[in-house]
Formats: C-alpha cells, sequence, structure tokens
C-alpha cells in the first residue's frame, strides 16, 4: 500500500475545466468589498479573464490617489503606436470598451485625468466628487475638453456646476449652438454648486427625455446655499415629467442656527418631489431629541458623509432609496388627507 503524499493530497486547480476556473477568478475578482487583484497575476490568460472587471470601476479617492500615475502609465502603453513605451497585454480599445464608472474626488495628475477621460468615451458614470481648483477647471471643462460629448452612453453625472463653461451651463443636447450631447440618456444627475456660480439656464431641463433623479448640492457657505436655493426654485417650473425626486443637499446644517428654515424653505413647501438631504450625524443628533426633532424626519433624509469615496459610490443607490421613499410617503399622506375628507 502506497500512502499519498502531502504534495499528493494538494488540489491542482489547473486540473479544473477551464469554464469552472474561469468562474472562480471572475467572482474573486467581483467581490464587491475587496475585488482580488493579485488574480491578475495568476497568468496572462486568468489576466485577460478578470482585467474587464477589476477595471470596470475606477475610483480614486484619498487612499489610492497615488495610483493615478500607474494607470496613466498602463494607458499610454496601451494607445502607443512607437517603441515608446513597453508592449502593452491590454488592446487599445480596452479602456473604451470595459470602463463604464470613473469617480474622483483628488485629481494627483491632470494629465492622467484627461488622457483618462479621453480613453473611455463609454462610460455609464462619471463622478467628480470634489470642487475642483478654479485654476485648473478650464482645461477640463465642458465647451474646452472634447471628450465631453463623446460620453454618449452616459447614465449618471456627478460634477461642479463650475466644471460647465457659461456658454454650456444647460441642458440641450440636440438642438442649437454648444449641445451637451452628454445629458441624451442622463437618468441621475448632481450638480455641486458654489457661491460663484450664479447662472444656469433651466429651461431646457425639460426637453431630458431619460431624467429620474436630479440633485443640487450646494458647497457649506451660506452664499452658496443661497444662490443654489434660488437655482432650485428657477428648475422647479422646469422639471421634466420624467423626474421621480430632486434633492436639495445641505450637509452644514449643523454650522447654522437657522437650519430648520433652511430645510422647511428647499423642501416639500416648494413641491412633494423635493426633498432636503443633510448629514447623516446631524440627522441622528435630531432625531436622537425625539418629538422635538421629529420636523426633521418628516422634511429630509440622511446622506452618509465620508471620505471613503468607494463607500459614497457604493450608498448612492440607497440614498436615493431613502428620497424616493420619501416622496411616496408625502403621496400617500396626500391621499390619506383627500379620502379623509
Amino acid at each position: 500500500m502506497v500512502l499519498a503524499t502531502s504534495l499528493d493530497r494538494l488540489f491542482r486547480f489547473c486540473l479544473l475545466p477551464e469554464d469552472i476556473a474561469r468562474t472562480v477568478f471572475e467572482m474573486a475578482a467581483n467581490d464587491p468589498d475587496s475585488p482580488n487583484w493579485t488574480c491578475a497575476l495568476v497568468s496572462k490568460k486568468v489576466q485577460s479573464w478578470v482585467e474587464p472587471i477589476l477595471y470596470r470601476q475606477i475610483i480614486f479617492g484619498l487612499d489610492n490617489s497615488r495610483k493615478m500615475p500607474l494607470l496613466h502609465r498602463t494607458l499610454l502603453s496601451s494607445l502607443a503606436l512607437s517603441n515608446n513605451y513597453p508592449t502593452s497585454f491590454k488592446k487599445p480599445s480596452f479602456f473604451s470598451k470595459y470602463v463604464k464608472t470613473l469617480s474622483l474626488n483628488v485629481v494627483p495628475n491632470w494629465n492622467a485625468l484627461i488622457g483618462l477621460l479621453n480613453a473611455c468615451p463609454n462610460i455609464h458614470r462619471l463622478d467628480f466628487h470634489r470642487w475642483m481648483e478654479a485654476h485648473r477647471v478650464d482645461e477640463l471643462s465642458v465647451g474646452n475638453l472634447p471628450a465631453w460629448q463623446s460620453f454618449q452612453q452616459l447614465r449618471r453625472l456627478h460634477a461642479p456646476g463650475m466644471l460647465f463653461e457659461p456658454s454650456y451651463r444647460h441642458f440641450r443636447f440636440d438642438t442649437g449652438d454648444h449641445q451637451n450631447t452628454m445629458f441624451r440618456r442622463l437618468t441621475h444627475l448632481e450638480l455641486y454648486w458654489d457661491e460663484t456660480l450664479r447662472f444656469w439656464s433651466w429651461g431646457s431641463l425639460k426637453s431630458l427625455p431619460c431624467l429620474t433623479h436630479l440633485c443640487i448640492s450646494p458647497s457649506p457657505k451660506i452664499e452658496a446655499i443661497e444662490l443654489a436655493s434660488a437655482q432650485l426654485r428657477g428648475a422647479l417650473a422646469c422639471f421634466p415629467p420624467t423626474l421621480v425626486v430632486c434633492v436639495f443637499t445641505i450637509t452644514s446644517a449643523h454650522w447654522f442656527d437657522n437650519a430648520r428654515d433652511l430645510v422647511e424653505d428647499n423642501g416639500s413647501t416648494l413641491d412633494e418631489r423635493i426633498v432636503v438631504a443633510v448629514g447623516d450625524d446631524y440627522y441622528w443628533r435630531q432625531i436622537a431629541k425625539g418629538e422635538q426633532g421629529q420636523w426633521l424626519a418628516r422634511e429630509a433624509i440622511w446622506r452618509m458623509q465620508s471620505s471613503d469615496l468607494k463607500a459614497a459610490v457604493d450608498n448612492e443607490d440607497a440614498f436615493w432609496k431613502r428620497a424616493e421613499k420619501k416622496v411616496s410617503e408625502r403621496r400617500r399622506g396626500q391621499k390619506s388627507r383627500l379620502t379623509y375628507r
């Protein structure tokens, strides 16, 4: 009788049928909590399986911003037409074909960012989760960077309003000059507002055929909140029939003595579809006051405040669902009151 050695007892992964092995690696790469980038190091074949998944969502937050230059180098090598860069395993069309989400709140390398935007025309989601430095906006702005007009598949956009050149601060995508073709299929739009942004042409908002979710998010300064509040009123008359909810974000409510007025003046008193969102910490501190804090529960929802960009991206759908639920509650309440009468 021959005893099996420890080596014989080891499972040989290479003996698995290829379709099963591929499924295992793809599941590991697709882990939403911790995508396994080491899978790409197993072999060239496994790399070809998992990289379309790993690159589907590109997020640069405070914790990984130093990786942007590395990604830029990979991008340059895949696009290289000469021997200036090493041969890339990725085809020139790789980023265009597979990258669907770009999310950033830091820009350590502007050339890398612009190169990435140019290489990813088929993204479904684009997030700039930060306030842009004014002196760098021009080179990236809608109206100056041609890449914006190539985003024909865009569904979700989060961007500072100041990123739009003045002649592009509208929603026209198929008529007139200075078209914003990226709005054609947009379903979710969030515009960050600061105290320098004093104009937006809202009339064309009603022509957006797919827009269901709109958010106006002013910076923490009271001047920005007041400006954004005035713009909200301008947008109200132009809501498209498809719009389900419009959120007005006041994440700095805890700074102001008149926080309740700010919330109540920019919510359901204007339209049942308008919901105010405040920072999660302020919300729960008010709710903990019992009856004294119930006014906030009636009028607003909470929004997570986190420096973890991936967490913010992952929690966005839950945020929108809270806003939708608030609108539904109002409509049920209104229907009940009409029935009672």
